[in-house]
């Protein structure tokens, strides 16, 4: 991410990596040092990797946990596409 990641740049990481959506709750403004190492999953499910898993790495390398919430979220829904037509 960067020597100084906004935690909601972090967040839109975390959400493409999960995808779920994560907010950014930790109330912290300013840039935060973000290095994380973390396995990735691959097809079926696993890794050989050393790394830990995401949850993991993030709590031991950098002191955020991940929390299961409900809220409501705002969905952008397009429900119809026409090409556009030549004049």
């Amino acid at each position: 991410m960067g020597p100084k990641a906004q935690l909601s740049a972090l967040a839109n990481f975390l959400t493409l990596m999960l995808h779920r959506p994560v907010a950014d709750r930790t109330g912290i403004a300013e840039g935060f040092p973000v290095a994380l190492f973390f396995a990735r999953l691959n097809a079926r499910g696993s890794d050989a990797s050393s790394f830990p898993q995401l949850p993991q790495a993030l709590e031991e390398q950098l002191g955020l946990t991940l929390q299961d919430t409900q809220t409501s979220v705002d969905i952008l829904v397009i429900d119809h596409a026409e090409l556009p037509v030549q004049n």
